[in-house]
């Protein structure tokens, strides 16, 4: 797939070509996430088990959000990497570039490790209530979206994002969890990506505040798709 960059109009004829990304699919890890080590890097997990992507999709991760973002090494790995779903996007010779995974339901939209809770500048008081979720809706969560940093802005994010969103529309049966999707998606954004994902049509929960996820505040953004009929 041609990953193309954004450009005006007047550009189009003189921007130059952009790199070529081919996208992988790897399902749920079951019972293999227990043959990953958190405590090691990718590169050095033992078992012969885990697939080859969700180890290129840690490998990105680790670059991203161990080694730029400073979060330790063993809380990147969490409960939700054994029921996800990861695309990673190839590079020329195969390198992988960027991740996103997707968490299937069942989701709490708020999380009891989400720490420092504010809204409208002060302390959140009392429960915390979506504008958004009523509480009962089955709904999926994109995340653990990272691009390497010599691949940023040639639009690979972009690609992942709408693979994942595409995937999910097509797929309502399957992410039910014997309930029906109707189409709720929601992110957990840093607070510095509310641009990128608002751009993705996902709208600011400003009913869920501002929270501190490994010492970088996050808020809740959703969007609604419409799923297709068929599962394929």
């Amino acid at each position: 797939m041609a990953v193309t960059g954004d450009a005006d109009a007047g550009n189009l004829e003189t921007a130059p070509p952009q790199p070529t990304v081919r996208l992988g699919l790897t399902s749920r890890l079951g019972s293999l996430f227990d043959h990953y080590n958190p405590h090691l890097p990718p590169s050095h997990q033992p078992s012969p088990d885990i697939p080859a992507s969700f180890l290129h999709a840690m490998e990105i991760r680790e670059a991203v959000y161990v080694h730029e973002q400073h979060i330790p090494l063993e809380n990147e790995l969490d409960e939700d990497d054994r029921l996800s779903y990861y695309w990673v996007a190839y590079a020329d010779e195969n390198q992988p570039v960027g991740c996103i995974r997707l968490v299937p339901p069942p989701n709490e939209a708020v999380h009891e490790f989400d720490k420092h809770r504010k809204k409208n500048g002060g302390v959140y008081e009392g429960k915390v209530r979506s504008d958004v979720h009523d509480g009962q809706e089955v709904f999926v969560k994109l995340g653990r979206l990272a691009v390497l940093k010599e691949w940023r802005g040639k639009d690979v994010s972009r690609v992942l994002v709408e693979r994942a969103i595409e995937w999910a529309t097509s797929h309502g049966v399957a992410l039910g969890d014997g309930d029906e999707f109707k189409g709720l998606i929601l992110v957990h954004a840093q607070i510095g990506l509310q641009r990128f994902w608002a751009r993705h049509g996902f709208e600011l929960d400003e009913g869920m505040g501002i929270w501190d996820e490994e010492g970088i505040d996050h808020v809740a953004m959703w969007r609604r798709v419409e799923i297709k009929e068929y599962d394929c």
